[in-house]
């Protein structure tokens, strides 16, 4: 099975710059994830998008790829049946003319 979740978004702190360490920013996050269901055993995508989002909040992360990886070992934590995690986060008013996105993708074995 695969469940995406699109355009979650919201605002945290995120980056490098001391204004971004100070201030909320709006970020985005893309997250589609393939699972093993089986016997009515699903993937909660209300937990999911709960976990994203208070992860990203609450840990304040430097770096969009510190980010990323975090969020990788957090979900596979949560929902040992995932079997590929792609994740794509998005700084969308990082510049003026332009947004910002970093991906990452995982393939876990055993799932």
């Amino acid at each position: 099975m695969t469940v995406s979740i699109n355009n979650l978004t919201f605002y945290a702190v995120i980056g490098l710059l001391a204004h971004e360490r100070t201030a909320e920013q709006q970020v985005v996050i893309d997250c589609h994830i393939e699972y093993d269901y089986q016997n009515g055993h699903f993937l909660d995508y209300a937990k999911l998008v709960t976990l994203i989002e208070t992860t990203v909040k609450t840990e304040q992360f430097n770096l969009l790829e510190e980010t990323l990886l975090h969020l990788e070992k957090t979900l596979h934590h949560y929902f040992p049946t995932i079997s590929i995690l792609e994740l794509h986060i998005t700084k969308p008013d990082i510049f003026n003319h332009a947004a910002v996105t970093v991906g990452h993708k995982a393939f876990f074995k055993g799932s």
